[in-house]
């Protein structure tokens, strides 16, 4: 239900001039690649994840088949989040309460660890320490400034296991720049196409997590 729908004078186009009107539908398309961005990377800590436990339920059934009393618990599946603005508070909403990633498995690295008190009372790990981040989780989302992205590398290369992945949001840096930064290959960097006929698919006041639970948007982010 959108509660501002009737009211126009609170409505975000009302103090636009006419002539500037034309450039509303970059509201749309910044609302639309959030959701996308947040829906993609739910989608692959879920695929990662299932793959993880189909992994360690075959290694488990090998090791009771011949006997073995040592068999290893299987590894907790850890995500990492550098960045506490917009997009990273929006990211572990939705690992959080769509994912199926615990609190107690998500953890967030900011300068300002301080603003994260909502999620911090949801029980998730909110602190200043790029370096710790990356030598504990398993998938790390960068979700940072564009300027802050070189001393940031600087900071976490050498903490870099090398099956950790590298999930990056900065589409201002290159993937060859970024393999570079880091000195590390297992690195994503999606890329999105945004037409401006879709702007009214992503509706205007719904949180991420709500939109993901709308069908018709959960469709328009399938690539």
């Amino acid at each position: 239900m959108d509660m501002l729908q009737d009211l126009e004078s609170l409505q975000f186009e009302y103090g636009v001039p006419e002539e500037d009107r034309i450039w509303l539908y970059l509201q749309g398309r910044s609302r639309g690649l959030m959701i996308k961005a947040c829906a993609h990377a739910t989608f692959f800590c879920k695929l990662l994840y299932n793959l993880r436990a189909s992994l360690n339920e075959n290694q488990s059934s090998r090791h009771l088949s011949i006997g073995s009393l040592n068999s290893a618990t299987p590894e907790e599946f850890k995500v990492g989040i550098i960045g506490g603005g917009h997009l990273g508070k929006q990211l572990a909403g939705t690992l959080l309460q769509l994912g199926p990633i615990p609190a107690e498995s998500l953890r967030i690295s900011t300068r300002r660890p301080e603003t994260l008190g909502e999620l911090q009372k949801l029980g998730i790990k909110c602190f200043y320490h790029n370096a710790d981040l990356v030598s504990w989780a398993n998938v790390i989302f960068l979700c940072c400034l564009p300027s802050q992205l070189p001393n940031i590398c600087v900071e976490i290369h050498t903490s870099l296991e090398k099956t950790s992945i590298v999930y990056s949001f900065i589409a201002a840096i290159p993937l060859p720049r970024l393999k570079l930064l880091l000195n590390h290959t297992n690195i994503l960097r999606p890329q999105y196409q945004y037409g401006e006929d879709s702007v009214s698919v992503w509706g205007a006041n719904k949180g991420v997590v709500a939109a993901l639970q709308d069908p018709t948007i959960l469709q328009a982010t399938c690539p």
